[in-house]
């Protein structure tokens, strides 16, 4: 659910058209509106639409498609011939996949079905009103650069040594300062809770707080300690003193900070800090000071200045995880990873039409799950191994039979660029039909912008192979890529569908990802049917496929 107070935040310097028809929807829509937009301007039909679009663009544009003169498609095709970057978005009552797929081409950025949800359009709203602050800020950014680089040199130095809200030192300055200091405690102060503060007060509220942190910790440090702001939510406190007497100041710190309220708003608000203390030479008492954060963090609230000691408790669980990562390289060497098959069901006929290949790790006579060395891998850069390892394996099982089967790749694996070739080395060496193989991407690879990703997966298409979005509807699809990737299969999440008879919400998002995938000639898999009920869903819905613990678990 979209916080109000920062979308009124965000949206709160941004105008807004609206165009429509209905008097009372447009009435009520500018009124709405007009709580989180500074400006909201309104037209009966497209024709006056365009005409005030023209005459001062708008950061937003919200328009029903059937309306007298101009319809709102008309009026959203020319609007883009002047601005193709500019975020509209439909609110129609026509249901009809024609419409739908006419406005992905057009580009919009949402379309929303009559009677309006408001939590639907909020949301939609939300995500168009930050791309365009992010936008105005990037915008802002370099004309900031541009001013900087004709200023003195002097004056570049300090801008780029100064954390631009608190005015105290930044990053950069602190890793400069690192190079020359000896003998130093370094101490980290983290503030509690801040994600949750900005979530729910939003980013004004969280700079004028920072801005007084900043000025109440410059008050409670020496004049021979330098306070430096390393990100949002993190300040460094450098002096020549000992580790112990570091953390007496952090201890006086949090005490001030708990007697002394922070007004905002006529909101009294106490903060305090988590702690991580090192004491040495170099950018290493940073990762330290980092370290005993981390294990303040991992210990609990109640250590709030902890000094970093080498081979704490913290620090073996840390080289724990190192371990994992030399047994994930010793798997490699020995080719230990395997491929498991589960049944894929075809609703129609009740039979088993396909299976998924997913990766298990055979280790002393053990069979251990993805969710250990799946992150491994990525750190190792070694993903693109294991999606050799399953295409090997699994074509040389699946040519016994004449099943279709799916194998999950990655974006490593479409950075690389190596799919295609090695693809085709082993079609023609298991001589497979390329027809059988369905290749399974995350739907986070549908949002790149990396061109050769698509090429790629053109280049997959081409040589026969069929494409299919795993996890579909737990990310931001840009609609327009999938249209260009030309899907076969939409595997809907399985967080949409284990409650899918008892989950309202759930099921309008499924039954919306349905029509979308009937839109797109896209054939759909419903992850996760792990009982009948949830079946009898399925079914209803008309979802092609279903794969779950219901039909059969993972085997070798």
């Amino acid at each position: 659910m979209i916080d109000l107070k920062e979308l009124q935040g965000i949206a709160k310097d941004l105008t807004m058209l609206i165009v429509e028809d209905d008097q009372l929807i447009r009435e009520f829509m500018s009124k709405y509106f007009n709580i989180f937009f500074s400006t909201i301007i309104s037209a009966n039909d497209g024709e006056e639409g365009l005409a005030k679009y023209k005459k001062s663009h708008f950061d937003i544009v919200i328009t029903d498609i059937n309306m007298p003169k101009i319809s709102g498609l008309k009026m959203s095709k020319e609007i883009k011939k002047i601005n193709k970057n500019q975020e509209i978005i439909i609110v129609s009552a026509y249901a009809d996949s024609k419409f739908f797929i006419e406005s992905i081409k057009i580009g919009v950025s949402g379309y929303i079905l009559k009677p309006i949800e408001y939590e639907q359009l909020n949301s939609i709203i939300y995500k168009s009103a930050f791309k365009i602050r992010e936008f105005k800020e990037i915008d802002k950014y370099r004309h900031r650069l541009e001013e900087m680089v004709e200023q003195k040199t002097k004056t570049i130095k300090k801008q780029y040594i100064t954390d631009s809200l608190t005015g105290l030192y930044n990053r950069y300055a602190l890793l400069e300062k690192l190079k020359i200091l000896k003998d130093i405690s370094l101490t980290i102060m983290q503030i509690h809770d801040f994600g949750t503060i900005n979530k729910i007060y939003g980013l004004r509220y969280s700079d004028i707080l920072l801005k007084k942190i900043a000025n109440m910790l410059k008050d409670n440090i020496k004049d021979n300690a330098l306070l430096f702001r390393l990100k949002s939510n993190e300040f460094v406190i450098i002096q020549h003193n000992k580790a112990k007497i570091a953390q007496l100041l952090a201890i006086k710190i949090n005490v001030f900070f708990s007697k002394n309220p922070i007004n905002i708003n006529g909101i009294d608000r106490i903060i305090s800090f988590k702690v991580g203390i090192s004491h040495g030479n170099g950018n290493t008492i940073l990762k330290e000071a980092i370290l005993a954060l981390e294990e303040a963090e991992y210990l609990g609230n109640g250590v709030n200045a902890n000094i970093y000691h080498r081979n704490s408790i913290y620090e073996i669980t840390q080289q724990e995880q190192l371990k994992w990562i030399e047994i994930i390289n010793e798997s490699i060497k020995d080719d230990l990873f395997i491929p498991f098959y589960q049944p894929i069901i075809n609703n129609k006929s009740k039979k088993i039409e396909k299976y998924e290949c997913l990766a298990r790790l055979r280790k002393d006579g053990k069979i251990i799950s993805p969710y250990k060395f799946i992150e491994p891998l990525r750190m190792s850069k070694n993903l693109s191994f294991l999606t050799k390892s399953m295409i090997t394996k699994s074509f040389k099982y699946m040519s016994q039979n004449n099943f279709d089967f799916s194998i999950n790749i990655t974006e490593q694996d479409l950075f690389e660029e190596y799919l295609l070739e090695f693809l085709k080395k082993y079609l023609f060496i298991y001589q497979i039909n390329p027809k059988r193989v369905i290749i399974e991407i995350l739907e986070s690879i549908t949002i790149s912008d990396d061109k050769k990703f698509i090429k790629e997966i053109k280049n997959l298409k081409d040589l026969g192979l069929k494409i299919a979005i795993d996890d579909f509807g737990t990310q931001s699809s840009n609609f327009s890529r999938l249209l260009d990737m030309d899907v076969d299969f939409i595997k809907i999440d399985g967080s949409f569908i284990k409650n899918l008879d008892t989950d309202k919400r759930a099921k309008v998002i499924v039954k919306t990802i349905v029509n979308f995938a009937k839109s797109i000639n896209a054939q759909m898999v419903a992850e996760f049917v792990h009982q009948k009920n949830i079946q009898k869903e399925v079914e209803k819905l008309g979802i092609e496929f279903s794969q779950g613990y219901f039909f059969g678990t993972p085997q070798e």
